[in-house]
């Protein structure tokens, strides 16, 4: 997907904003294995600058890359995708007033003991199975034995799951106001963005959940020149998506052709069809 997307970006205009609400890197790794393979020049920016504490912030996302020639005579802006995490990341970690990342880091926020215990197979298991509900997990009963080291086992992750620089998916937001000043510096940046002429906004694996995200979407799409495209994982999730879209005609609903659910290999066979030519 990254290398089909990275090829259709040309002339001056050469970025491409990624918005990601995942706490993980698996778009980091991506461009990685693109790199490696050499196949196409780009640059990845995660908004940090520096060596070996690299600092997240938001004006470093309108920096662009530019190659020289010989004596300067040839520039050319290098391709480059902006990948900007919303909802935080597993990676960042709050260094006085500033936001460090580090994808090489060992450490763990979370230890492993404050995850295990009597029950963590039974957890796992369920999780795992693909055909229980959240229901059924709310519902697992803890024995009265061990129902007293349980809750200790409880309090000690959630107390160290608290530390994390990320968004839960509730109204909640962060609990430090260095990583909640960045966050609303990103939603500006997304809205920004939405708000330039003949703007597109693909969304993946977004449920629409998180209000200020959404609304701020809806606000966007007052932009006539901006197309949002929404890739369903089922096409009966198109109902409850209209509820908050109902109103605007610049929006069109993706989903696989033969019913089957939406994954990220038709997306890339069949969304993203256009070829080098065509874009």
């Amino acid at each position: 997907m990254l290398e089909q997307i990275i090829r259709r970006k040309r002339g001056y205009d050469r970025k491409i904003n990624f918005f990601t609400t995942n706490y993980d890197s698996c778009l980091a790794y991506a461009a990685d294995e693109l790199y490696e393979e050499k196949s196409i020049r780009f640059n990845i920016n995660d908004g940090s600058r520096g060596f070996h504490k690299k600092v997240v912030e938001a004006r470093n996302f309108d920096c662009m890359t530019t190659e020289s020639g010989i004596f300067d005579r040839n520039k050319e802006v290098q391709r480059q995708i902006n990948l900007i995490h919303l909802h935080g990341s597993a990676f960042w970690r709050k260094h006085n007033d500033s936001i460090l990342v580090d994808y090489s880091s060992a450490d763990q926020i979370v230890s492993e003991s404050s995850i295990d215990s009597m029950y963590y197979g039974d957890f796992k298991e369920m999780l795992e199975s693909g055909s229980h509900t959240v229901e059924q997990l709310c519902s697992m009963t803890i024995d009265d034995d061990n129902k007293a080291a349980f809750e200790n086992t409880k309090d000690d992750f959630y107390r160290e799951y608290n530390q994390l620089p990320i968004v839960n998916p509730t109204k909640w937001k962060f609990h430090e106001t260095v990583f909640e000043e960045h966050y609303y510096q990103m939603l500006r940046h997304l809205s920004y963005e939405l708000e330039k002429p003949n703007s597109v906004l693909i969304a993946f694996g977004f449920s629409f959940a998180d209000e200020h995200i959404r609304n701020l979407i809806k606000r966007s799409l007052t932009n006539p020149t901006l197309q949002v495209y929404i890739c369903c994982y089922r096409e009966t999730i198109i109902p409850e998506l209209k509820k908050h879209f109902s109103d605007f005609n610049n929006i069109k609903y993706i989903v696989h052709e033969e019913g089957e659910a939406l994954d990220f290999s038709y997306f890339n066979s069949h969304v993203l069809t256009l070829g080098e030519d065509d874009a």
